[in-house]
């Protein structure tokens, strides 16, 4: 976090932060007017990757990201994917925000990062793409197996539409390609 907000002032002439602490942002933090300095700079400097402000900046980028709205989470998602391709990015960081853009979209996750729960009911994991092969996709990125009760234990598809959430394209749907960290 050091590292971004010494790139900020420096390269970008912000002279004024807010503190965040040292905890892991969480979304009602990251109220659109708190992510007021980091919009404008993602969007002219592009993704904050390691050739910026090396791993823990950048990883320190996308914990802000991860926590930011939807509409941000999704507008920056190709820059991160970009900054993967060009090795300023990290694999982890993207299959958790490929993940949290697919969820909040209704589609399934490919990596079995996030979990989701109701008022009235119990978090549970998001569905996955292909449930047999998330483990390998995992283990790639250096991710722990999900055990076999927690993926028995994801939302059904009738769960969700019971809170009235329908996935798109639930039984036809398959991994975009250029939407997920190569393996």
């Amino acid at each position: 976090m050091h590292r971004v907000g010494r790139f900020l002032a420096a390269e970008c002439g912000i002279g004024q932060f807010l503190d965040i602490g040292t905890g892991i942002p969480t979304s009602p933090w990251c109220r659109p007017s708190r992510l007021a300095f980091l919009e404008p700079l993602i969007n002219t400097k592009g993704w904050l990757g390691s050739d910026l402000v090396r791993e823990d900046g950048a990883h320190a980028c996308w914990l802000l990201v991860q926590h930011a709205p939807d509409h941000l989470q999704e507008r920056w998602l190709p820059l991160l994917r970009a900054a993967v391709a060009a090795g300023s990015g990290s694999e982890r960081d993207l299959a958790y925000l490929q993940d949290r853009v697919d969820m909040h979209n209704h589609r399934r996750q490919q990596y079995g990062t996030q979990h989701f729960g109701t008022h009235a009911g119990p978090i549970r994991l998001w569905p996955v793409t292909d449930a047999t092969g998330v483990n390998t996709r995992r283990a790639r990125l250096d991710l722990p197996p999900i055990t076999q009760d927690v993926l028995d234990g994801a939302w059904t598809r009738e769960a969700l539409a019971e809170h009235g959430i329908h996935l798109d394209d639930w039984e036809t749907q398959q991994s975009s390609p250029g939407t997920a960290p190569a393996g």
